[in-house]
């Protein structure tokens, strides 16, 4: 039986393999596909929560993702700016894992505490 982690952690790579396939090989940016891959990257956020170690690989994929985003941003012309704002999402969902947070810990005019 899987646990949470080994299915956010599977749900992402499949996900980033069905978007940034497309984006690498046919120049094509699928939406649809990008909700799921951010979906499957705060998936991944909520499953790491709270633990102590989280295996390189996971933090690779999330960093290989942003930064292949942002390498070819400036190749998809008006959507150029699309492309850095996906980046973005997939950037900071990097960083709340790092921080041991998902986007509910954060909360606008609640100092935050640690």
């Amino acid at each position: 039986m899987k646990s949470n982690m080994d299915e956010a952690i599977s749900a992402y790579r499949q996900a980033m393999m069905d978007f940034i396939g497309p984006i690498q090989t046919i120049r094509v940016i699928k939406d649809n596909e990008f909700e799921k891959l951010h979906a499957a990257a705060v998936m991944l956020m909520r499953a790491f929560k709270g633990k102590d170690c989280i295996p390189k690989d996971v933090l690779a994929d999330l960093y290989m993702t942003y930064g292949v985003l942002r390498a070819e941003a400036p190749y998809f012309g008006e959507n150029r700016e699309k492309l850095e704002e996906m980046a973005g999402k997939i950037q900071t969902c990097f960083g709340l894992i790092l921080g041991n947070e998902v986007p509910e810990d954060r909360q606008p005019g609640i100092p935050r505490i640690f």
